[in-house]
């Protein structure tokens, strides 16, 4: 239903007057990217950037460049647009890319576990920051749980980093079958100083050699997910 959905909705975007462009656009990647196919996927970009070359500038913003260079990074479509503001965005996240490789963090999980990242060398990581009022990450658990239980063998972990109370965590988890390690960031350290404040739901995937090779927005769909894991190594 989605994809059909999305796919006229673009249609009707590209129709509208170029001062609503932008904003109609940027919507829909944001809130549809993460469930759709790669040809919807190129249709969003496509969209996104069309509406940022014939847009007035007052209506380009900061955000619509930074999602349209995370969909050409994180999601690998291709985009042309030459324009000194999508150029400043990848660079932006080269900045914070080259941030995060070197991030390491200790936090304790919902057991009494310390979880190390540096120490997870040679497993497949995904690092998740979520919370249990984002719609948009309990869309995401059950497929996370999925990907758990089917590479869990192969060395693949999922770390979920929450800043809520454990009393809530524990009743969300258990409620819901969580078997993968939920960490607690109570004063969000590891979210703003070592990732920079990324906000939820964002997962990065470190291969085993520690690099991140992959980053979403969400994970509302298997087949998106099991795309990224193929570049660490995951089968």
């Amino acid at each position: 239903v989605r994809i059909p959905a999305v796919r006229k909705l673009l249609v009707r975007i590209r129709e509208q007057p170029p001062k609503f462009l932008v904003a109609l656009a940027w919507n829909v990647a944001v809130d549809h990217a993460g469930g759709c196919d790669r040809d919807t996927l190129q249709d969003i970009a496509d969209t996104l950037a069309r509406a940022l070359r014939d847009s007035p500038e007052a209506q380009r913003t900061d955000s619509a460049y930074r999602t349209l260079a995370e969909l050409a990074r994180y999601d690998q479509v291709s985009v042309s647009l030459d324009d000194p503001r999508y150029a400043a965005a990848m660079r932006n996240l080269d900045h914070e890319e080259a941030q995060r490789r070197k991030a390491d963090f200790s936090l304790t999980d919902l057991d009494g576990k310390k979880w190390t990242l540096r120490e997870l060398r040679g497993k497949v990581v995904l690092v998740n920051f979520w919370a249990t009022w984002c719609p948009p990450c309990r869309q995401e658990i059950p497929t996370l749980k999925l990907a758990y239980d089917r590479f869990k063998g192969q060395g693949f972990i999922v770390l979920a980093i929450s800043t809520e109370d454990p009393a809530i965590l524990r009743k969300f988890i258990a409620e819901n079958g969580v078997q993968f390690p939920v960490l607690l960031d109570s004063e969000a350290k590891v979210e703003e100083n070592e990732y920079h404040e990324v906000g939820v739901p964002v997962s990065f995937i470190y291969n085993r050699s520690g690099a991140i090779v992959a980053q979403a927005l969400s994970f509302p769909t298997m087949e998106r997910l099991l795309e990224k894991l193929k570049r660490a190594g995951l089968r």
